[in-house]
């Protein structure tokens, strides 16, 4: 058995790689020992050029017949990666969600974060990788949060322009819920650790549309409303900000506008731009485009920040800022691809002497056709497992 990677030698392109291998100090425990302080004498080492070790030991589970679970590399001891048989992984998310703390928290990290890597390398379905989150719920630790994260944002972005986001974002909401509860109320005497957890669940909360962070800040936009001398929006986080002012009924919307519009500090007149633009009110919408026509400095700002939100790309006004949105976040759903497809057709003699420009604008619209092709491959996953779940 042996591990490589490879390792880019060049920053700006993925075409020359070095291979590197190593020996791997593999060591592994079962749900019938549950050991996971590794010792010297737990280690076997699986030396480089032999691609098949068997180890022999009652305690691992017979392939078939049963959900007992085996794991390699007890608190990630070796630097490798584990890819297990189905049956296996079924067995390791049943344990997770009917009690994690069996599975120690290092490797509860190391089983989210093996799995997603395995998929995104296509090593193995992205159907296993999201049962690795179901559990989280009752995660109370900071590093498999760390490793949550990063793969629920990864999932997220890549479905935002759907009709599943709205499903995932209520599933992932759920998932932070009662610790969301249990951080946010008093951390005074909490660790380090405590601390950055809080931020981590504050922000997963506030980016999937969590109702206790919605609600809180609104009562502190409230709080800013009544005494805007002594108060301000600064501490508010962006995603927060967003999804407070993007009820089309907001009561704040306007009190935001015209704090934006009396500020002269360029960060927080952007903050601002960015938490306005999220409104589904049009008639809001329309003003800020108004605004932005006596706004030549923020026009362009005003026009991505539009650009951003499904209410905002549906305004005529904002069209050049919808496309540089798309170029910029490279995400598109089948009918803004056709819409930028045209639009590239419709400039191309504008732009035939600008070979830099229509260079970026061909390497957006490749990506574009990446991401649809991973939407066509993976979407169906995500759809099956969030109905599976009842969302």
């Amino acid at each position: 058995m042996q591990c490589s990677n490879l390792i880019s030698e060049n920053i700006d392109s993925c075409y020359t790689v070095a291979l590197y291998k190593w020996n791997i100090p593999f060591a592994y425990t079962t749900s019938k020992e549950k050991n996971f302080n590794v010792k010297s004498k737990d280690i076997t080492i699986l030396p480089l050029g032999k691609k098949k070790v068997t180890i022999t030991d009652d305690s691992i589970p017979k392939p078939k017949g049963n959900l007992k679970w085996v794991i390699a590399n007890p608190q990630q001891f070796g630097l490798y990666r584990v890819k297990y048989d189905k049956r296996n992984w079924n067995a390791l998310t049943d344990q997770l969600v009917s009690d994690h703390q069996v599975i120690h928290a290092i490797n509860r990290a190391q089983i989210i974060d093996d799995a997603f890597s395995l998929y995104a390398t296509e090593y193995q379905s992205l159907a296993i990788a999201l049962r690795t989150l179901e559990y989280v719920n009752n995660e109370e630790e900071w590093l498999p949060w760390v490793t949550a994260q990063k793969w629920i944002d990864y999932i997220g972005k890549n479905i935002e322009s759907t009709s599943e986001f709205d499903k995932y974002k209520a599933f992932v909401s759920d998932k932070v819920e009662n610790i969301y509860t249990t951080l946010i109320v008093d951390s005074n005497n909490y660790t380090h650790i405590q601390l950055l957890l809080k931020d981590i669940i504050y922000d997963i909360g506030c980016s999937y549309g969590s109702p206790l962070c919605v609600n809180a800040t609104i009562q502190e936009i409230a709080a800013w409303s009544l005494d805007p001398e002594n108060l301000s929006d600064e501490a508010i986080d962006e995603e927060a900000y967003c999804l407070a002012l993007s009820d089309e009924n907001s009561n704040y919307w306007d009190f935001v506008f015209e704090q934006f519009k009396s500020n002269n500090d360029s960060t927080i007149r952007g903050r601002r731009i960015d938490a306005l633009a999220c409104s589904t009110n049009v008639d809001n919408l329309e003003r800020l485009v108004e605004f932005a026509k006596t706004s030549v400095p923020e026009a362009i700002k005003i026009a991505y920040a539009l650009g951003r939100h499904p209410a905002g790309r549906e305004l005529e006004q904002i069209e050049v800022g919808f496309y540089i949105y798309l170029i910029i976040n490279e995400f598109s759903t089948d009918e803004e691809l056709t819409k930028f497809e045209r639009f590239l057709e419709d400039v191309k003699d504008d732009i035939g002497d600008k070979p830099d420009i229509n260079y970026y604008l061909q390497l957006a619209l490749l990506d574009m056709k990446i991401w649809n092709d991973w939407l066509e491959t993976n979407l169906p996953s995500v759809q099956s497992w969030l109905t599976g779940l009842g969302y």
